[in-house]
């Protein structure tokens, strides 16, 4: 073997004449583990932080493995010096002991000054080596395993077969103004309880022989090692005599990168042995006589997993636990394909998200998306996310181990509830708060322009009788501060303060601290048509209302409902008037007073300049107006139906008094509506969408009474007729019939009703049942 500073250490180590050369023996003494810092120091063997510095090591008989009368002649010591040193100094002693600690070999000495010191007992050793090195060149690291120190006798150490004790002092004798400190890490090993550290070590910064009033390293004290780590100074012993044959056992696993788990049939390979693992992944290897100049490399290889090598020391014999070996999965490619379908129909231009990346469906809703490596993937699935214009969103958990087809079928978005015109299309991603009005400030006003082409719906003169908005008024969590529910102002609003008042990217709101069931705000709606088709993003000019009366003026009551995939109808304002299309860009103007709440509104993305808006708790006058690019609020046109209705009362003919329970008839123009009078004798029927201008007949009937018959019109400044009724009885009470015998004249029939002239009130008694007409007026006669 290739020794260090062979010259110098010739030189200065202790040498007897006459000893017969013989080839040495190695046998290294505990396991070496790099790159691991509980697996290095540099304590033990010897301190080398300071110029001055002295070791104790005690190695056990079972660790060391050697037969009696072995005869050592070198002793290396493993570790690295991350510089150059000069000038340093080691002087080594070895001893045979069955002690099992290294108090004993330390006694007290002489003092210094008035100063207490302590020696090692230099009686139980022999001195092994002394050598200076005048140039220690820095060498290793703490990932490679190098001999840092070889200490060599030609006269040798007999080893007795007990344990072994190796005392070392550090630049013993060297002056303190030339001595170094050589900065040595030493490898640790960790056989067990065998290679426990036993051992003590103490420093200074002066020489034994500087008393200079007892600062010398005599005078420190020694640090014992109390951890339970079982770690120890590795060394390389170098020797005559038996061969000391070392065995050794090697474990372990070899696992999968990917999941952590053990490879079922894995390939291992050791000093030309091959095994292969079960679904475990556990190995295992005997070597019957380790070969102390070799190096032992692990081997492990799986289908699909790059091969591994991994290095280990088996040189001190013994049970070794491998850590596992962690084979990297090779990338596995994989194609996730399919359509974008709703039911059986393609969804074109649909996005499909998967592992971050993004397709688009084509005309047949074919889409692609290629995965560099599955494995890669969450091994409880990832989300496939697919997003279309007029689609509900979709999202489902896909498991993927190669390449996959999937078809993602989606659901068309719920058509909005109300009948009537629908301006806009809505998309769940689209929602805010701005328009049509901003329910989180007590005062707000809106602007938005609805294009010509937003209105296709309607044609030039159509008239609309009610506007409605749509969105969400969800139930809050509550939150610190904001609304209280009471008629109190509430400074917090429970959204936070936003200095954009609601127009920009930072919102800054939170839930307010108790969401009512409802809100209620005061509303103003103007309506007017321009030629703009949006607003200018460089100059936002509203438009004036000054002058204008509202189509809606009133109180509305919004109440929680909807969510985000199912809008509610929040807003329906009844206009107070129709209003008649004129065939331009429509303008809505919104004012809105009330308490503050979150909601959201459905809004139309594709417009992005044609909303302004501002909003304060006071004086919003003094605010200007900020655009939106949010976009406009999806609403509906509520056709403008003509509604017409009769009413009036019916009475008695002879007492006036209202008549219930008459029976009143509207026909014509393809309806028959029914009613009846109610205790006071009054009705009322209501005609949706009355035919202009053309007659109705309205008829009344009542048990004994005469039928009445009136003919109605509706005109379009005439929707409500009054038309009031008095009925008279066929039945003329007997009694009020006087008799008068000179009075009575012929009775004849006409037209099958009898005619009785002159008649008198016994005439009429003796007439047979019939009617009759007496004096010009109908007498029924039972």
């Amino acid at each position: 073997m290739k020794k260090l500073f062979t010259t110098l250490l010739a030189a200065l180590c202790l040498t007897a004449s006459g000893a017969s050369a013989q080839e040495l023996q190695y046998k290294q003494v505990g396991t070496l583990k790099t790159g691991d810092f509980k697996f290095y120091q540099s304590y033990y063997p010897v301190y080398t932080m300071s110029k001055y510095g002295e070791g104790v090591t005690l190695y056990k008989k079972d660790l060391m493995g050697l037969s009696a009368n072995s005869v050592l002649k070198e002793i290396s010591y493993f570790g690295y010096q991350s510089s150059d040193k000069t000038n340093v100094k080691f002087t080594v002693w070895v001893g045979n002991t069955t002690e099992t600690t290294v108090e004993p070999f330390i006694i007290a000495g002489d003092n210094e000054g008035n100063k207490a010191t302590t020696v090692v007992d230099k009686t139980k050793f022999q001195k092994f080596c002394e050598v200076t090195y005048p140039s220690l060149p820095a060498k290793g690291s703490r990932d490679e395993a190098n001999e840092i120190l070889t200490f060599t006798s030609d006269t040798g150490f007999t080893y007795t077969g007990e344990n072994l004790v190796i005392y070392i002092e550090l630049n013993n004798g060297i002056d303190r103004n030339t001595a170094v400190a050589p900065y040595i890490t030493f490898f640790q090993c960790n056989n067990g309880s065998d290679a426990k550290c036993i051992g003590a070590y103490r420093d200074s910064s002066y020489s034994p022989d500087d008393y200079n009033g007892g600062y010398g390293i005599n005078t420190k004290t020694w640090s014992y090692n109390t951890s339970a780590d079982e770690t120890l100074p590795v060394m390389k012993l170098g020797y005559e005599g038996e061969r000391a044959h070392v065995s050794a056992t090697v474990k372990g696993r070899v696992v999968s990168s990917r999941t952590g788990a053990g490879i079922n049939g894995a390939t291992v390979s050791l000093n030309g042995e091959t095994v292969t693992t079960p679904s475990s992944g556990l190995y295992e290897f005997t070597v019957a006589d380790v070969d102390q100049t070799a190096t032992y490399t692990l081997t492990a290889s799986a289908s699909g997993y790059d091969t591994a090598t991994y290095p280990i020391d088996i040189k001190a014999g013994g049970s070794y636990n491998v850590e596992d070996i962690v084979l990297t999965k090779q990338p596995v490619p994989g194609v996730l394909s399919g359509k974008v379908l709703c039911g059986t129909t393609a969804v074109p231009e649909a996005t499909v998200i998967f592992n971050g990346q993004t397709a688009t469906s084509a005309a047949d809703g074919a889409y692609s998306i290629s995965i560099a490596n599955v494995d890669d993937l969450p091994s409880d699935g990832a989300p496939v996310i697919a997003t279309a214009r007029g689609y509900l969103p979709y999202s489902a958990n896909l498991l993927m181990s190669g390449d996959m087809t999937y078809n993602i079928n989606m659901e068309v978005l719920p058509e909005l509830p109300g009948e009537g015109t629908l301006v806009g299309e809505w998309d769940v991603d689209s929602y805010g708060y701005v328009a049509p009005f901003n329910p989180l400030w007590s005062y707000s006003e809106s602007q938005v322009i609805y294009p010509a082409e937003m209105l296709s719906g309607l044609s030039t003169g159509d008239r609309f009788s009610s506007v409605s908005f749509y969105g969400y008024f969800p139930e809050s969590t509550p939150a610190p501060g904001g609304d209280d529910g009471d008629d109190d102002d509430d400074s917090g609003y429970g959204y936070g303060d936003d200095d954009d008042y609601g127009y920009g990217d930072d919102y800054g709101y939170s839930a307010p601290a108790r969401e009512p069931a409802s809100r209620k705000y005061t509303v103003q709606l103007y309506l007017l048509e321009t030629d703009a088709t949006a607003f200018d993003p460089n100059a936002v000019t509203p438009a004036s209302i000054q002058g204008l009366t509202p189509y809606f003026d009133g109180e509305i009551v919004i109440n929680t409902a909807g969510d985000n995939q199912h809008p509610a109808q929040l807003i329906s304002l009844p206009l107070d008037r129709a209003y008649q299309y004129g065939g331009k860009s429509l303008q809505m103007v919104v004012k809105a007073a009330g308490a503050s709440g979150l909601m959201y509104f459905c809004l139309d993305g594709s417009y992005e300049a044609n909303v302004i808006a501002r909003a304060a708790t006071t004086g919003i006058e003094e605010m200007a107006y900020s655009l939106s690019s949010q976009g406009v609020p999806v609403m509906r046109l509520g056709q403008y139906v003509p509604t017409a209705a009769v009413f009036g009362s019916v009475t008695d003919n002879r007492s006036h008094v209202g008549l219930s329970g008459v029976d009143v008839t509207l026909s014509g123009n393809g309806v028959n509506i029914k009613a009846k009078t109610n205790d006071e004798g009054a009705y009322r029927i209501d005609l949706r969408d009355a035919v202009m201008n053309s007659k109705y007949r309205l008829n009344f009937s009542y048990g004994d009474y005469y039928d009445e018959t009136v003919d109605v019109t509706f005109t379009e400044n005439e929707l409500e007729r009054e038309v009031n009724v008095e009925m008279e009885n066929v039945n003329i009470a007997v009694e009020n019939v006087f008799a008068d015998g000179d009075n009575v004249g012929a009775v004849y029939t006409l037209s099958g009703v009898k005619v009785l002239d002159n008649a008198t009130g016994a005439d009429v008694k003796r007439l047979p049942a019939g009617i009759y007409v007496i004096a010009g007026k109908k007498v029924s006669v039972k």
